[in-house]
């Protein structure tokens, strides 16, 4: 349990380990809630994957944001996959655009089209967001 809510990803039951190129790395837990789920996990190459999975709104922005930021003061580069994202509204791609805004080394990947015709609309630029991986290279089997 996570602050009353179950530690587990309910939109894909899997365990809390992920394989990176033929290694084990465990997953960690930085926010859950009702409806939204976020998980780190420290690649080989040094960064930080940061899995979003849910709804991103105006009840969780301000906890998203702070638990996005505190990774960015741990990690020299921070990938944020937003491919799980299944709701978005204005003031959860505030957030996203402040955390791209305000860290140079922040990189969202896997954008659906309507976040980032969104997010292009908040002037954040393409080169800080993909649909595809960046070019660290690391990828999750």
């Amino acid at each position: 349990m996570l602050g009353g809510v179950m530690a587990f990803d309910s939109w894909q039951k899997t365990p809390d380990v992920t394989h990176v190129a033929g290694e084990s790395m465990g997953v960690q837990v930085l926010y859950g809630d009702s409806i939204l789920r976020i998980t780190c996990v420290v690649m080989p190459s040094g960064s930080s994957l940061v899995r979003l999975a849910g709804e991103l709104d105006a009840s969780n922005s301000a906890a998203v944001l702070a638990a996005l930021t505190r990774v960015c003061h741990q990690d020299a580069r921070l990938v944020v996959d937003v491919s799980r994202v299944t709701f978005v509204d204005l003031s959860g791609v505030r957030a996203l655009t402040a955390l791209v805004h305000d860290r140079a080394r922040v990189h969202l990947r896997e954008v659906p089209p309507r976040m980032a015709f969104l997010l292009n609309l908040l002037s954040l630029r393409s080169a800080e967001m993909s649909t595809g991986y960046p070019e660290t290279g690391d990828r999750l089997d």
